[in-house]
């Protein structure tokens, strides 16, 4: 049983380090892309649970998609809660809004916000670590 033992949690260390190696391997991958089509000074709607941070990319005006008084708050009640959230911050200067990987699910339980997001504004980049739209004109 010791050598049973030992190997399981062998294996289950080498599974974190995997783990945690995709982890960073995504996280650099996602503020490269973010870096290259988020202007410099632009101000950005990130959606990521509270996993990820604002510092992803320096130089932009991040909001995290909920926050209240510069916090993540959490996510909303439902479809119609992100929508009207959303547009508060489209109307206070968002030009960009990206989803990160760890956020995906909410582009499918909220449907109708998605639905939104795809009907009135363009999706610039959609890949396995990011889903961004340009809010501007």
């Amino acid at each position: 049983f010791d050598i049973l033992a030992s190997e399981a949690k062998s294996s289950d260390a080498n599974k974190t380090l995997r783990d945690k190696s995709q982890w960073e391997k995504q996280l650099m991958q996602a503020s490269d892309e973010l870096s290259k089509l988020i202007p410099h000074a632009s101000n950005l709607i990130l959606v990521e649970d509270n996993l990820i941070g604002k510092d992803i990319i320096q130089g932009r005006d991040i909001k995290l998609f909920l926050e209240s008084d510069g916090k993540y708050h959490g996510c909303p009640a439902d479809g119609d809660e992100a929508i009207k959230e959303f547009k508060r911050l489209h109307t206070v200067g968002a030009e960009y809004i990206a989803f990160a990987w760890p956020a995906f699910w909410w582009l499918d339980y909220f449907s109708e916000f998605q639905q939104y997001l795809r009907s009135k504004f363009r999706c610039i980049l959609q890949n396995e670590t990011l889903v961004v739209f340009d809010l501007r004109p």
